[in-house]
């Protein structure tokens, strides 16, 4: 009897196990019926013992041993029943380990599994509960990231795919998938319920599920992606090390507050706009004053703040950065979003000021090196290897940047952010012929991709500019405009105004840029350069110059090898009357970048402020032997007009 039980209970949760996962029964059925089956084992020992099993029924055992008259059950019988519930069984563990299991790709048959986590639903009917949804998705991606043998589909790959009814097979697809997992998230009260299932990408057929009904805690809240994390795995047969399992079990922080402020931040840090990222700040400060112990909080605040840097140039934000990017590093440095937001900072900072070229090159070396860290902890993540890109972009080593790119692109085809840093790297870094026809496609990709952000149509605007395609640039600018006002379309219109001769409407245009970011020193000069044809505005567009000076001098204390804000001091200082600094300023750029066409471009500029025509001319006729792209752009130059009487002039712009 105890071996006919055992057999038949283990029968029962195996096909049990299979049933109701395939009908997504909550986890509470199995386990009462586990339960069930334990209590019943001593029960049905207890009425083995005190009763037999006859041919006339069941009987008590002294009665069925003490009477001639009863027959006992054929142990024939018993014995086929036994041998044909074993024989179940072991039809079933033979089903379950060849059949079943070889529908799944693994490591060995398909190369490394890579997981699509679908953005979850919110089920709580409550759109305020959005950000708290998002913040347990994007959660989870970092735990699954943690698995160094499976790739996680990164969330800007993923998000294209919200509130989209399509097969999960051709989701998996488009984002090279082996296995999506797709759920929903209810907050109700004081109760978290997350329903999760995971489908094969190939067959979508059901992998497993599980429903999770916990008390509302931060430290639930992580124990349920943890537990989810460790089912991904154990379904997709991966083995996970010790230092993973122990990385999936960590608590970031058990105050709920902290997180709810957490997440806020985040949702608010990826809408990428001014007004959402002082939200973030906001949001992100709040966390870490609840918990400062939070790392992912100071992590996030870094990033934020990078961000507005980037936007704006404003000292005080990249100095934020840095503070809350070292305390993040301080409190765990094992988290990868921390080495991601250090490298993104020490790649920004390139070089204190008045360092030598050796603690230049350590920067570098030290953001190079944070990235890598990060690629470490996680093989395949997007952001490292987009920044670790740029990085190497930025020392010059265009090749190796192209790579890791290009590679990021590869791994995750359906990211806008992929697609956008390969746009600055050909439209900024590269020396291909045909660079800002890649920049141009991979910024239409991008736009495709995420066509409500405004910097996808700020960087196909930009570079439709720079191949003269100024109807298809002028477009791109309008559309971003109509999504978010911003300094890039403002002052990028301003520029093409600007090009075309209508100067005040490009005045216009660069005093909403300059409101928008006061800090931005391109902004402040282009105002300058459009003020000086305006009659009766020289004054101002010396006062512009004055500032876009300060703001400059400024942005370099934060990296002063900067070759690209060196050469605009250098105009600057030029179109003030300051010959001597201006002319040792180009200097230097030309050195640092190497005499891109960029900074040639600069130093016929300051030639012709300084009357020295025939020398701008002879750099001009350089950097469009360097870059023919250029011709346009000085054909239309209306600063160059004191070159337009040189016949050597006309002929260079026109042999375009």
């Amino acid at each position: 009897m105890a071996v006919a039980y055992a057999v038949v209970a283990w029968l029962l949760v195996q096909v049990s196990d299979i049933l109701l996962s395939t009908f997504d029964a909550p986890d509470w059925v199995m386990k009462g019926l586990v339960l069930l089956l334990m209590a019943g084992f001593p029960i049905s020992l207890l009425l083995a013992w005190f009763y037999e099993v006859t041919a006339e029924g069941v009987v008590a055992t002294e009665n069925a041993t003490s009477r001639e008259g009863h027959a006992a059950f054929p142990g024939q019988v018993l014995n086929y029943i036994i041998i044909g519930v074993l024989g179940a069984a072991v039809l079933l563990f033979a089903v379950d380990k060849f059949y079943w299991q070889t529908e799944l790709p693994t490591q060995s048959q398909a190369g490394q599994q890579s997981l699509a986590v679908l953005p979850f639903r919110n089920l709580s009917g409550d759109p305020s509960a959005e950000p708290f949804v998002n913040g347990v998705h994007d959660d989870l991606l970092t735990q699954l990231s943690r698995i160094g043998s499976l790739h996680t589909i990164s969330r800007t790959s993923v998000m294209q795919y919200r509130d989209k009814d399509m097969p999960i097979p051709l989701i998996a697809e488009q984002l090279g998938a082996t296995a999506v997992l797709e759920g929903g998230v209810q907050r109700s009260n004081n109760r978290i319920r997350v329903n999760a299932q995971l489908i094969d990408g190939t067959t979508d057929g059901h992998l497993w599920a599980e429903t999770y009904d916990r008390e509302l805690t931060a430290t639930n809240i992580f124990e349920i992606q943890s537990e989810i994390a460790h089912a991904i795995a154990g379904a997709l047969r991966m083995e996970l090390s010790g230092s993973e399992a122990q990385a999936l079990d960590e608590i970031p922080t058990d105050n709920l507050a902290a997180y709810d402020a957490y997440v806020a931040g985040r949702s608010s840090m990826l809408a990428m706009s001014d007004e959402n990222y002082a939200r973030a700040v906001e949001q992100f400060s709040l966390a870490t004053e609840l918990d400062p112990q939070f790392a992912a909080a100071w992590a996030g605040l870094c990033t934020t703040y990078l961000s507005m840097y980037t936007r704006d140039s404003d000292l005080s934000h990249f100095e934020s950065a840095e503070a809350a990017c070292e305390r993040a590093l301080e409190l765990d440095n094992s988290r990868a979003e921390v080495y991601v937001a250090l490298g993104t900072l020490y790649s920004n900072l390139g070089q204190y000021a008045k360092a030598e070229v050796a603690l230049q090159r350590a920067s570098y070396s030290k953001a190079e090196a944070a990235l890598e860290q990060a690629l470490e902890l996680d093989g395949v993540q997007l952001e490292a290897l987009l920044q670790l890109g740029i990085v190497l972009a930025r020392q010059g080593r265009t090749d190796e940047a192209e790579q890791y790119l290009l590679r990021a692109a590869s791994l995750e085809p359906g990211s806008w952010e992929a697609q956008s840093y390969l746009f600055s790297f050909y439209y900024t870094y590269s020396d291909r012929p045909n660079r800002f026809e890649l920049a141009a496609q991979h910024a239409a990709k991008s736009a495709s991709l995420r066509p409500d952000l405004a910097a996808s149509w700020n960087n196909l605007g930009a570079a439709n500019y720079m191949m003269g395609r100024y109807d298809q640039a002028a477009d791109a600018w309008e559309e971003s405009l109509n999504i978010e006002p911003n300094r890039t379309a403002y002052t990028n219109t301003g520029l093409a105004l600007y090009f075309s001769g209508r100067y005040q409407e490009a005045v216009a245009m660069q005093e909403k840029a300059v409101a928008l970011s006061p800090n931005d020193h391109r902004a402040m000069g282009r105002l300058g350069d459009a003020l000086q044809f305006v009659p009766g505005q020289k004054e101002r567009s010396l006062q512009a110059y004055r500032r876009a000076v300060e703001l400059a001098e400024a942005l370099l204390e934060v990296n002063d090898r900067d070759w690209r804000t060196v050469a605009h001091l250098a105009t600057y200082l030029g179109q003030l009357g300051e010959d001597e600094r201006a002319t040792s300023l180009i200097g230097r750029a030309l050195r640092l970048s190497e005499r891109k066409a960029e900074t040639l471009y600069g130093q016929a500029l300051i030639h012709v402020f300084a009357d020295r025509n025939e020398q701008a001319l002879d750099v001009l006729v350089e950097a469009v032997s360097k870059d023919p792209d250029y011709r346009h752009l000085i054909g239309d130059e209306p600063l160059f007009e004191p070159l337009r009487a040189l016949p050597a002039y006309t002929s260079l712009v026109a042999a375009g």
